[in-house]
């Protein structure tokens, strides 16, 4: 059960620099997502608190433009498709057993992408899904291999998926991986809450 360690503030609640870390993070949610975020999944509570990894971005309010700085340079590393990023995303949330970067990922799978609820499943449970394309197939291979094992990326699963994704493509998933990698352990580190929907 969450104990949710850094409880969301409501925005009466922020001090100057927490209000304008908690302004930016929602404005650079609506840029992103567009209007039909909060259809998608939550990121704010009934009091306008920012909720999930935002709620710690705002507590500490350095690290909310870094963090949204680096997620928007690593979306320009190279073209890839909603399926292929979200199967890196949630082969991360899985393999952490990571609640709200799994409740927000399994949503935005659902909505963005043509991944079937089988898919999307097996990956939140951690495990491997049947019938992907040869680019999800190497981006859940790539993926897995960089959060479930140590030392080296084996240069076949390297190879399979430079074949498949192309250099600039590894580079990007590789990134996104590193970066939900963060998130997933700030998010487990304060057993951040789940909306109930």
């Amino acid at each position: 059960m969450s104990q949710d360690r850094a409880p969301p503030t409501a925005p009466a609640d922020l001090h100057s620099a927490q209000k304008t870390a908690h302004d930016f993070l929602v404005s650079s949610l609506q840029a992103y997502f567009g209007p039909s975020l909060n259809d998608t999944f939550k990121t704010q509570n009934d009091d306008g608190a920012l909720i999930g990894p935002l709620a710690t971005l705002v507590k500490y309010p350095s690290l909310a433009k870094p963090y949204f700085e680096l997620l928007g340079a690593i979306a320009q590393l190279a073209d890839l498709t909603p399926d292929v990023r979200e199967i890196a995303i949630l082969t991360v949330g899985g393999v952490y057993k990571c609640g709200y970067e799994l409740y927000a990922h399994e949503r935005v799978a659902a909505a963005k992408t043509s991944l079937s609820q089988d898919v999307i499943s097996s990956l939140a449970r951690g495990e491997k899904p049947d019938g992907l394309t040869e680019q999800c197939q190497a981006a859940y291979e790539l993926s897995y291999a960089l959060v479930e094992k140590k030392g080296p990326l084996d240069q076949e699963i390297f190879d399979k998926a430079k074949e498949a994704l192309g250099q600039d493509g590894v580079v990007a998933i590789t990134n996104y991986v590193g970066m939900y990698a963060y998130t997933c352990v700030v998010l487990n580190a304060v057993d951040a809450s789940v909306p109930q929907d």
